[in-house]
């Protein structure tokens, strides 16, 4: 479709004036006789020439913007039809616009709004499956502490079996050896058999085991009874304070 049309425009003509074009020619004959500027004249010659150019070249301008301004004007006449012409399509244009953007724009912010609430429902679905691994884990570590307090009660209460133990031994042994020496017959001063040698020697006995092993570390030798952590261990321990539990693989050969 074709809304604008000039009518008659293949009609016009542009002429340039034969005096015009001569002073022209002119001019650049006399630029064309200035080849070279040593001398005064020389110098006076090349102005000449130069304004004889310059003054066409001016002509020329102001003939071209007297001749244009129709056709500007024209251009100006141009631009306001085809502004009125469009200007109740542009009302519509501008109106359907600012539809469509605002619907672009809700539907965005629907989109937006279902991206945060799935985002939202992602993260209580993992601070809900974090707060149950926190629980367990919670659990289990009660479950720990209540079975190394239980394995520590159970060590405490052997412990204290064994240090009572000890102390009725040597409670037992102070009290035979008490009874012994009641019970020694009298020596009295004898000759020396000839050849022998008498000699009195220092012995000792530990009294309480346990205050002994306290005062005197480097005195005493602790002995782990492995036959018996090994029993606990089979039958189901896996926790014994001070030690590590793991398994070992060995490999035999059956004969």
């Amino acid at each position: 479709m074709n809304a604008l049309a000039l009518r008659n425009v293949g009609s016009v003509e542009i002429a340039i004036d034969p005096k015009a074009v001569a002073a022209r020619d002119e001019a650049i004959e006399n630029a064309h006789l200035v080849v070279t500027i040593r001398t005064q004249n020389q110098a006076v010659a090349g102005a000449d020439a130069l304004r004889g150019l310059r003054a066409i070249t001016k002509a020329v301008e102001s003939s071209r913007t007297t001749a244009k301004a129709p056709v500007l004007e024209l251009g100006r006449r141009i631009d306001g039809a085809a502004k009125d012409f469009n200007a109740s399509a542009e009302a519509e244009i501008a109106r359907i616009t600012a539809m469509l953007t605002a619907y672009e724009v809700e539907q965005r912010r629907i989109d937006a709004e279902a991206q945060r609430q799935r985002q939202e429902e992602a993260r209580r679905i993992v601070a809900a499956e974090n707060a149950r691994l926190a629980e367990i884990a919670r659990q289990q570590q009660e479950a720990a502490r209540a079975e190394r307090a239980a394995v520590n009660e159970r060590e405490r209460a052997a412990a204290e079996a064994r240090r009572v133990a000890a102390e009725q031994a040597a409670a037992a042994e102070r009290a035979a050896a008490a009874e012994r020496q009641a019970n020694l017959p009298v020596v009295t001063e004898r000759p020396k058999v000839s050849g022998t040698v008498v000699r009195e020697e220092w012995n000792f006995d530990v009294l309480d085991l346990k205050a002994f092993a306290q005062a005197h570390p480097d005195l005493v030798e602790i002995t782990v009874k492995r036959a018996a952590v090994l029993q606990k261990i089979r039958g189901g321990v896996r926790q014994l304070a001070h030690a590590r539990i793991y398994e070992e693989t060995k490999v035999g050969v059956r004969v």
